[in-house]
C-alpha cells in the first residue's frame, strides 16, 4: 500500500517536471517590434480537435497585442507553435505544448508592420495531418 503511494508520488513529480519543461514561450528572435506581453487587449481563442486548429486563419492588426487561449479537446498531445515565416523553423516565437484537454494562453504583441505569422504543430504538420495556420497583420488602426 504505501509502495503503491511513494510510486504514485514519484510519477506525479516527474510529470511535472516534464510538463514544466517542455512548455513555455521564447522571446529570442522575435520579428521586429514584437514581444511576448503579460496581458493582451484581445484573446482570441484557438482550438485543437480532430488534428486541426480551428479557426486555422487568423486577422489581427499591425502592433495589436493578442492574448491566444489555446484549447487542446483533443485525446493526444499537441503544440501551438508560432513562427515569423514558413522558412523559419529555428525561430520560434512561441511553442506551447498541451497535453489533451489542457489549455493555455499567451500573449504577443504584433509586429508593427504588416505581414503574415504561421503556427502549427510540430508531431503533426505534414501529411496526412496538415495541422498549420496564419496570422494575417493588417494594417494598424
Amino acid at each position: 500500500m504505501m509502495k503503491n503511494l511513494k510510486l504514485k508520488v514519484v510519477l506525479l513529480v516527474l510529470a511535472s517536471l516534464i510538463l514544466t519543461g517542455c512548455g513555455g514561450t521564447k522571446t529570442e528572435d522575435l520579428p521586429k517590434d514584437a514581444s511576448i506581453g503579460q496581458e493582451g487587449a484581445r484573446v482570441i481563442q484557438v482550438k485543437i480537435n480532430n488534428y486541426k486548429f480551428e479557426p486555422d486563419k487568423l486577422e489581427v492588426q499591425a502592433g495589436e497585442q493578442v492574448t491566444f487561449h489555446v484549447v487542446n479537446q483533443s485525446s493526444i498531445g499537441h503544440t501551438f507553435t508560432l513562427l515569423p515565416s514558413k522558412e523559419e523553423r529555428d525561430k520560434e516565437l512561441v511553442n506551447l505544448l498541451l497535453n489533451p484537454n489542457q489549455d493555455a494562453r499567451v500573449s504577443v504583441k504584433m509586429p508593427e508592420e504588416p505581414g503574415e505569422l504561421y503556427f502549427y504543430c510540430k508531431p503533426h504538420e505534414g501529411n496526412p495531418f496538415s495541422m498549420i495556420g496564419s496570422i494575417i497583420i493588417g494594417e494598424g488602426g
